[in-house]
């Protein structure tokens, strides 16, 4: 069973989340930028924001909403591919944006696991492309397994910093829609990983939320 995850209303108090780590994938754009922005106004002096997508500039806009809302917040963007990237690139740049050196640990650490896309929207009868099908996996399932295991890793050399997992789900997962094979079976799939996940950490806050309907660009995925 997942436990609730605190609100992330912008209108909070600010710093009502204290110093803290804050990882979230698909930062450039949509929904992932807004996490960014919302989160920046509740979050402590010295805190960080990993943003990581493919977009330089989607990144930078948002790092620009970041320092509006709240200047005392580092963010920390770093493009990359997460269809290709691999289980040392991640961990270069989990592990280096959130080094401590000689900064006091944050009281939590959060990762959103937001990137993803919608994939080709056709009949399953039609999907006769292997490559296609294996790529969407690999963006939309498989990469998000290897990032949460590399989080976990070096979060787990700070057992004083409660985590937080937060992944971003839909009613796609639970609901079938034609033409949305791939997508449904992609957020439901996660949303299994991320159930075992809870059960298998219980000291670790493990939330799947379904934003609802968002006017985005999810065919593109940042």
């Amino acid at each position: 069973m997942l436990r609730r995850c605190p609100s992330m209303s912008i209108e909070s108090k600010a710093a009502s989340w204290g110093l803290s780590w804050v990882v979230v994938t698909g930062a450039s754009q949509g929904l992932g930028a807004a996490i960014c922005q919302g989160l920046a106004g509740r979050l402590a002096a010295g805190s960080r924001i990993l943003g990581m997508a493919r977009s330089a500039q989607g990144l930078q806009d948002t790092g620009d909403l970041v320092q509006k809302v709240n200047p005392d917040v580092k963010f920390i963007p770093h493009v990359v591919d997460f269809e290709t990237a691999s289980r040392e690139d991640l961990k270069k740049i989990i592990g280096g944006s959130l080094k401590v050196e000689n900064d006091p640990l944050p009281s939590r650490s959060v990762i959103f696991h937001n990137v993803g896309s919608v994939g080709p929207l056709d009949y399953l009868q039609n999907l006769k492309d292997q490559d296609t099908v294996n790529h969407y996996f690999q963006l939309n399932i498989s990469s998000v397994v290897v990032l949460n295991a590399v989080f976990l890793e070096i979060m787990s050399q700070h057992p004083d910093i409660a985590v937080e997992v937060i992944n971003i789900s839909s009613l796609c997962g639970v609901q079938p829609l034609k033409s949305w094979g791939l997508y449904c079976a992609g957020k439901a799939a996660r949303d299994m990983i991320f159930k075992v996940l809870a059960e298998e950490e219980p000291n670790i806050l493990v939330l799947n939320y379904a934003p609802g309907p968002l006017d985005n660009n999810m065919q593109i995925s940042e």
